[in-house]
């Protein structure tokens, strides 16, 4: 026995009765490696052997053996049916340790391995640096301590990293809210003036009856006591009354709900509170996010003493002088940000997440995230501490904190929010733009002109060429039309849709939309005016020339990736340039309608049969995949020769001969000329058409660039006066000029 071994034995008789003989020999083995690996000696792969898991079950009065056989069957590394024929052994390979199961008493292999983490010693001067300590947790309560250490660390270090200037971005001149007081039980009018300390919560409302604030109920809600978050009796569901109790334990007096502080039969208010959701979340003192349960009614488990238990993501161990985590790491990060959950799904909380300041999530574990830094329950830093950072965590963060909302118009980072956002779920499809509506109130103040049903107006001709996303395998999230009742969402906006999209024109595009470029043009063809819902006059879509020079203020730098300046912001440089947004520019208060008017010349085509998409990898030429898409089909003229590729917004080209040779009428948008490496798998993953053996490009060439003229075509179809989008296309040039052109006026 090493001379670490027999001093650790010396402190061990104490455990005798807690623990059995084997447990002590354990507690030794872990007590001797930790003490040789603080001086650097530890000595990889030594082994311990636990016995036989039969008869670990049957020492009932040792809570070692208890605990092991409970954290090994409850992750599924060892099974009750079949304990007498398995064994165990504790390893110590360096760092962390491990418990190996060996089924039917075969040899142990190295492979059946449960990872066990250190949790945070007693004595900090035992601390490793390279150790990444685990804290001894109440599996069944949430620690409230431990959740008011975060918020005041947090206000300490940087309560002034979201200042001012980054509220005023969320503004959206809201006077006054209702908030719940929790000292007075009841619905209270405060002033934004105020600024109120308030928390808001980000939770699943779900089919469920539930308490709401309505006009006639009003004044019942301001009395006091009369949303008391001690009874069960007043309808407020679980969620809501257990995130009350929380606020009123971490010493906030108020809290923000949609269902209690939204009076929900009183339009005009509530879409004044929608279009002002970023002021809400943006001003709340944290969001509280309830992410687990289906439905309101689930609540927030572990709070409270009446709360259900629950569901932590790992186990301990409790060795002698040791207590071990089962370490999870990927299920923790994953419960963590709510991976996999109901919350994660739904379109509402998308932007509630987004417009936040700061989370305190709930999933199980409990996680805290500002701009800064990530706090997890589990994991013993305190909170600001370097390996919290957001920089340096390899722990994954939920989609699009604040802190990473742009100061100019990054057509990309609104790409990644457009598509997480349309595959969520909605309760009711007329939602899908006002659930959006907090995102487009703060990205109007970056985006010149604003946002047109999702639609960034200074990028108007290139945001119109949305496509289906493919996807082999997900078939759930091909793109299909909301079922909107009241909204009419309009059918050129991909907000009209749900699912999948592509938006890859979109980035193709719009960084070269205002500066002259040699391998890419688009060049708008059409007036679009968006009709007046009142009868008043209509507007008319503006932006500068693409085609021109560019736009006032700007000046090219020459060498490197980012090379363009504007004279207002000296210090800065940018990929591209684009029109600054004039914060002084006069308040459009029009309300428009889902109707676009424009006059275009317009043709007709056939469909023909799917296009095959060829995925390959770079400097290969064979294909890694190759299929028929379910979104994109030929073009060809009535006598049959290929004229361009057409994309359905909602895929319905699975079968080679379904509606083919059916006729389409089109409608010229933009002109486009492009140019692309004949060798390069992502201009043509762009462009699949090019491949197709029909396409004039297609035919076999030296030529190392490929210069591809087309036009970007509507297929609309009419019903009662009005154009619907059914899709997108493309149509080349030489092809689209020869066809029977008419020009029409229409509503789209």
């Amino acid at each position: 026995m090493s001379s670490a071994m027999t001093d650790m034995s010396q402190g061990y008789g104490k455990f005798a009765e807690k623990y059995c003989k084997v447990c002590q020999k354990a507690g030794r083995f872990i007590g001797c490696q930790l003490a040789l690996q603080r001086t650097g000696k530890a000595r990889p792969d030594d082994t311990l052997l636990l016995g036989n898991l039969e008869t670990l079950q049957g020492r009932t009065s040792c809570v070692c053996c208890q605990s092991i056989l409970v954290a090994l069957t409850r992750t599924g590394f060892a099974s009750y049916s079949s304990l007498g024929e398995a064994k165990a052994q504790l390893i110590f390979g360096g760092s962390p340790f491990h418990i190996e199961v060996s089924p039917k008493g075969l040899p142990f292999s190295g492979e059946n391995m449960l990872m066990l983490r250190q949790t945070e010693p007693a004595d900090v001067k035992n601390r490793l640096s390279f150790v990444d300590y685990y804290r001894a947790l109440d599996l069944t309560r949430i620690d409230l301590d431990l959740i008011r250490g975060w918020i005041q660390t947090c206000d300490g270090l940087h309560s002034d990293t979201f200042g001012q200037v980054a509220l005023d971005a969320f503004d959206s001149g809201l006077l006054w809210l209702y908030l719940v007081d929790l000292e007075h039980e009841c619905l209270v009018k405060v002033a934004t003036k105020e600024k109120p300390r308030y928390i808001a919560l980000s939770y699943v409302w779900g089919r469920v009856d539930m308490l709401m604030t309505l006009l006639e109920n009003l004044d019942r809600m301001k009395q006091p006591r009369s949303l008391s978050f001690s009874s069960n009796q007043m309808g407020i569901p679980k969620t809501i009354r257990d995130a009350m109790y929380l606020a009123a334990k971490v010493g906030v007096r108020y809290l923000w709900t949609d269902s209690l502080c939204i009076i929900q039969d009183d339009p005009s208010t509530k879409t004044m509170f929608i279009n002002a959701m970023a002021s809400i979340y943006a001003g709340s003192y944290f969001t509280v996010v309830a992410a687990q349960g289906e439905d309101c009614k689930f609540g927030l488990p572990g709070l409270t003493d009446c709360s259900q238990p629950r569901k932590f993501p790992c186990h301990f161990i409790e060795f002698p002088g040791q207590t071990m985590v089962t370490g999870n790491d990927l299920g923790l990060a994953e419960s963590s940000v709510a991976l996999g959950t109901r919350w994660t799904s739904r379109g509402w909380t998308y932007q509630e997440a987004f417009l936040s300041r700061r989370l305190l999530l709930f999933n199980g574990t409990v996680s805290w995230f500002c701009h800064n830094f990530r706090s997890d329950e589990w994991l013993a830093y305190p909170h600001g501490h370097e390996n919290t950072s957001l920089d340096q965590t390899f722990l994954p963060c939920p989609s699009h904190l604040i802190g990473e909302i742009p100061s100019w118009p990054d057509i990309s980072f609104y790409v990644g929010m457009v598509e997480e956002y349309n595959v969520r779920d909605l309760t009711f499809d007329d939602d899908a733009v006002a659930a959006f509506a907090g995102v487009i109130s703060v990205l109007n103040k970056v985006f010149d002109r604003g946002f047109h049903f999702g639609l960034p107006e200074m990028f108007f001709d290139v945001a119109l060429l949305w496509e289906a996303g493919s996807s082999i395998r997900e078939r759930s999230q091909l793109l299909q039309r909301r079922a909107s009742l009241r909204t009419n969402l309009p059918s050129w906006s991909w907000m009209s849709t749900k699912g999948r999209l592509d938006l890859n024109m979109w980035t193709y595009f719009a960084p070269e939309f205002y500066k002259d470029s040699t391998d890419k043009e688009l060049r708008p063809l059409l007036k679009w005016d968006k009709v007046s819902m009142l009868g008043g006059r209509n507007s008319t879509i503006e932006y500068s020339s693409p085609v021109s020079s560019l736009p006032p203020g700007w000046s090219a730098i020459h060498g490197g990736g980012a090379n363009y300046r504007h004279d207002s912001q000296p210090g800065k440089s940018f990929n591209y340039p684009f029109p600054i947004s004039q914060a002084c520019r006069t308040m459009d208060l029009t309300e428009y309608g889902t109707l676009l008017h424009f006059t275009a010349k317009r043709a007709s085509l056939l469909k023909g049969e799917p296009i095959k998409v060829n995925i390959r990898h770079q400097g290969q030429t064979q294909p890694v995949i190759e299929h028929f898409s379910h979104t994109k089909c030929s073009l060809r003229t009535s006598t049959g020769e290929w004229a361009g590729i057409l994309s359905s917004d909602c895929g319905d080209f699975d079968s080679p001969t379904r509606e083919a040779r059916a006729q389409c009428k089109l409608v010229e948008i933009s002109e486009c000329y492009v140019s692309g490496r004949k060798s390069d798998p992502n201009f043509h993953l762009m462009f699949p058409e090019l491949e197709y053996e029909d396409h004039p490009l297609a035919s076999p060439t030296d030529r190392v660039w490929q210069n591809y003229f087309f036009y970007n075509v509507l297929w609309i179809e009419l019903m009662e006066g009005v154009a619907y989008r059914r899709g997108i296309g493309r149509v080349i040039r030489e092809i689209w000029r020869k066809l029977d052109l008419e020009t029409v006026d229409l509503f789209l």
